[in-house]
């Protein structure tokens, strides 16, 4: 314990007579794992000097020697994005480490020195590079380097900054217990009841041209302001949205993404809300650590990404490997996520819901929530219908949601209808317990009568009745097919 204090305190003087742009003695240098806990700690007390600036002998900036007590200061140390910032009061610098990597069982990143308060803006920043937080001689070289810009006790703020990153990073997830806690609310899980699960990753898929963006823009409006703007679809609380687009934004009236929230906000009365926006040109993994300092700095709580293919980028090592990275990416940003995904060429014209979205099944197996988007082929200008079907769920499983995109041209509004689609290609798309449902209606019929009006097969009809049968379907006596419950049979 003597030991551990007498070589602290030699540490802490020997910063204190380093010479005005020069290095400092030996041993205000950490040599081994002990000096840089040691530096953890308070430094020994001194009397207090003014931090001011002050020119030496060189020419570069320097502070007083009270700011040299770096050791005894502990920074305001924060997350930002998937990195760490780490601002220094007393002494005026901020260390900011981003683009964080693993390797050989070193951690190194991208490290940026700032000013706090610099005079001028091109003073702010005095230097950044490669960094490996692991390694003693590197933060010797940075503290080195350092020193000449400002004189401060580099080795003992690097040392502290590094051991907190170290911890940090080594940490990992909270362990929590479970097993006993009580079911959480629906208000707790989801950010729009109940399509879109708070904090997990929602896909949204169909043919170019489904309706898709308009959806999801009229999502993100409701989550925006709480204004219920699809029928049945409740918001959960007020969220800030980013929109990352990987697509070219055509300027005509309508067909750009905020020109859809504006119309949908006046179509619903109400001011359109702010929605942060940035243009996408390489894959989420790549840019993800930006992307994370966006969502960490404006508190963005939930992102849109339009569309997934560039979004996923290429690779030789193929489609899964390439979805695999972008799913964890995606996931790293630890938000509501919405991503907007296309179906196979194959699959464009399909009757029957699709089995998967385009490219990988990484991306259906990750998601906790799939849908597929398809709109009438007969729709007009005015009016189109939709429907949406769930490909996958590790959830509440839900029925088709139909709709009615209403447009107004003249008043430049967007509005959405709760409606049964009537258009005969969104109806084949409906799951046959619904489409046996709705003939039956009209009251009782034999299986081969719901056959031929379903267009499905007999077996089909059969297994399905059957299925269903106490739940949404009774057998009568004559062998006919009826209703269970008539009078609850009502718009999904």
């Amino acid at each position: 314990m003597v030991h551990a204090v007498a070589r602290r305190r030699r540490l802490a003087e020997s910063t204190l007579d380093a010479v005005p742009g020069g290095a400092t003695s030996s041993e205000s240098w950490p040599e081994s794992p002990d000096d840089v806990a040691l530096l953890e700690d308070e430094a020994p007390p001194h009397p207090a000097v003014d931090a001011l600036e002050m020119p030496s002998s060189n020419g570069h900036r320097e502070l007083a020697p009270a700011a040299r007590l770096a050791a005894a200061e502990r920074p305001d140390f924060e997350k930002v994005g998937l990195g760490y910032r780490a601002t220094y009061a007393g002494v005026g610098v901020q260390l900011h480490l981003n683009r964080i990597r693993e390797s050989h069982g070193e951690i190194s990143g991208e490290l940026a020195v700032r000013l706090n308060e610099p005079t001028d803006a091109d003073e702010s920043h005095l230097f950044s590079a490669r960094f490996n937080v692991s390694s003693i001689t590197s933060r010797n070289s940075w503290a080195k380097y350092l020193n000449d810009y400002v004189r401060a006790d580099w080795p003992a703020l690097l040392a502290r900054f590094c051991t907190r990153v170290l911890q940090a990073e080594r940490q990992g997830s909270d362990v929590v217990t479970v097993g006993r806690r009580p079911p959480r609310e629906n208000v707790d899980r989801y950010a729009l009841w109940p399509t879109l699960l708070a904090k997990k990753i929602t896909i949204i898929g169909g043919p170019g041209g489904s309706y898709k963006s308009t959806l999801v823009a009229g999502m993100v409006v409701s989550s925006s302001t709480t204004h219920e703007l699809i029928p049945g679809w409740q918001p959960r609380g007020r969220m800030k949205w980013l929109r990352l687009d990987y697509e070219e934004q055509d300027e005509v009236q309508g067909e750009t993404f905020e020109a859809q929230v504006q119309m949908i906000a006046r179509g619903a009365g109400i001011e359109p809300p702010d929605i942060e926006y940035r243009e996408m040109y390489r894959p989420l993994a790549d840019d993800l650590d930006r992307v994370a300092e966006i969502v960490s700095e404006r508190g963005i709580k939930g992102v849109v990404i339009d569309p997934a293919g560039p979004a996923i980028g290429s690779s030789e090592g193929g489609w899964t490997d390439m979805a695999e990275r972008f799913m964890v990416a995606v996931r790293q940003l630890r938000t509501t996520a919405i991503i907007i995904d296309h179906v196979a060429g194959v699959d464009v014209k399909a009757v029957e819901p699709v089995s998967k979205l385009f490219g990988s099944i990484v991306k259906t197996n990750r998601a906790r929530n799939v849908f597929e988007l398809r709109k009438e082929t007969g729709g007009t200008k005015d009016r189109t219908e939709i429907v949406l079907t769930q490909l996958k769920t590790n959830s509440r499983p839900l029925p088709p949601q139909e709709f009615a995109v209403v447009w107004n041209e003249k008043a430049a509004t967007i509005r959405f209808e709760r409606e049964e689609v009537e258009a005969p290609d969104l109806q084949g798309r409906l799951p046959a317990v619904e489409r046996i449902a709705r003939v039956l209606r009209t009251g009782p019929k034999s299986m081969r009568a719901i056959a031929d009006a379903t267009s499905l097969s007999l077996n089909t009809v059969s297994q399905t009745v059957k299925r269903w049968t106490d739940k949404r379907f009774t057998r009568l006596s004559d062998e006919r097919v009826a209703l269970l419950n008539p009078g609850q049979e009502n718009v999904t």
